[in-house]
């Protein structure tokens, strides 16, 4: 099954959708704006219009990712196989299928930050 609108949905929302499947047995295949090509590409240097300008391209997104938050919500998710397929032009490609994922310990801190910044908005 291919997602192309994970960023439009809120973290909370994309993991419940993604371990659904995942109990499903449905592979997934993610099609999402890869943060790591925005920052690179679009913030050049940490300017207010560089700013507004990244703001403005990602209006109505929920939450973006980079490859490493992608496979760490994919294996929260109870996905094992995890792998990028492509990540050129600014699209994140990413695949994943197989049960058994856990989530690693690294985005237990990152999950707090997200959960304080849902709180701000």
């Amino acid at each position: 099954m291919t997602i192309d609108d994970l960023h439009m949905r809120p973290y909370d929302e994309a993991i419940a959708l993604l371990a659904r499947l995942c109990r499903e047995g449905t592979p997934v295949r993610i099609e999402t704006p890869d943060l790591t090509w925005i920052w690179h590409t679009q913030y050049p240097a940490p300017t207010i219009e560089a700013c507004h300008n990244v703001n403005r391209l990602f209006r109505e997104s929920a939450f973006l990712y980079n490859f490493r938050a992608l496979e760490a919500t994919l294996l929260s998710a109870g996905y094992r196989d995890v792998a990028r397929v492509t990540s050129e032009e600014g699209t994140l490609v990413v695949e994943a299928s197989g049960m058994g994922g856990v989530e690693p310990e690294y985005l237990a801190p990152a999950r707090e930050l997200y959960l304080r910044d849902v709180q701000v908005r």
